[in-house]
């Protein structure tokens, strides 16, 4: 079973209002497409601090407010009654 759950009103999730697209110009700069490099940063979320690709990012101090929060939540869950609880993080299709 798949749930899918958007963060609450009060629960602070990293600002993306300074994200815009890349030139086609200086895309061909770039050490990676942003689609990879935003892929690779939702593997970041999902994964933790354990995700081959998290040297790659620093993250901010909301990125590590929100996974700390995400790992408080999993240490609280009552595993009478639910097995697991595992954060999938995915690239929405209009931002590849």
């Amino acid at each position: 079973m798949t749930f899918i759950v958007p963060p609450s009103a009060g629960q602070k999730v990293p600002d993306v209002g300074s994200v815009r697209e890349v030139a086609p110009t200086a895309a061909a700069g770039l050490v990676e497409s942003p689609s990879v490099a935003a892929t690779k940063f939702a593997g970041l979320l999902t994964v933790g601090a354990k995700s081959p690709d998290a040297t790659l990012f620093a993250p901010t101090p909301e990125v590590s407010k929100l996974q700390q929060n995400l790992a408080t939540d999993h240490a609280t869950v009552d595993t009478r009654y639910i097995l697991a609880v595992t954060d999938t993080f995915r690239c929405s299709p209009s931002s590849r």
